[in-house]
């Protein structure tokens, strides 16, 4: 039997059983996730669950993030209810610079989550962890390995219009030409088939 799995790293899945592991990372929707052209409301914004290491890294920023998301019993930021669909992709393109804090295990497994691409591909500016398939992935992609280079990436790109919108323009066109869906699956019938 065969699985597909969203990161490169199949030693895991073949000593569970697995006779062939495909792996087909996440992707955008351009038709959802797109630019809307508005203007930016917010500095800094994260949407998301609640996980403890999210809390630590969204507390320590010396910008008090926007946060989106549930079950936030431990307060980061400036919080507001949770968001999808159409109103996540506005708050993407409404944010100036958005947060991306994965799961452990994500970070773990070397598998760039949703967000990353849904960011991307609304052409939003992403500043996320440092992972060996983001920087494969998507090039474009700004990246911090710690809280000290998050906050001083944080002020840089707040203080920088024409660079983050840069690198969020480059962003969006590295995910639009080889991260969408309809490509992740031809990419999965191309390679069952």
């Amino acid at each position: 039997s065969g699985v597909i799995v969203p990161t490169e790293r199949a030693d895991f899945f073949y000593r569970l059983g697995a006779r062939r592991v495909l792996a087909s990372h996440w992707a955008c929707d351009p038709e959802i996730h797109r630019p809307l052209g508005i203007p930016k409301m917010y500095d800094v914004s994260f949407v998301g669950t609640f996980y403890l290491n999210r809390w630590r890294t969204l507390r320590a920023l010396r910008v008090k993030p926007h946060v989106f998301g549930s079950m936030w019993a431990l307060r980061a930021g400036i919080h507001h209810p949770p968001a999808y669909g159409e109103e996540y992709v506005r708050i993407i393109n409404e944010t100036r610079v958005n947060l991306n804090v994965h799961h452990p295990k994500d970070l773990e497994a070397d598998a760039p989550n949703m967000r990353t691409f849904e960011v991307a591909g609304s052409g939003g500016f992403l500043l996320t962890e440092d992972m060996p398939s983001i920087r494969f992935l998507l090039p474009s992609a700004e990246t911090y390995s710690s809280v000290e280079e998050l906050n001083e990436k944080v002020e840089y790109y707040l203080g920088d219009e024409r660079a983050r919108e840069e690198r969020a323009e480059a962003l969006a066109e590295e995910c639009r030409e080889g991260h969408t869906y309809l490509k992740t699956a031809e990419e999965i019938l191309r390679s069952v088939s």
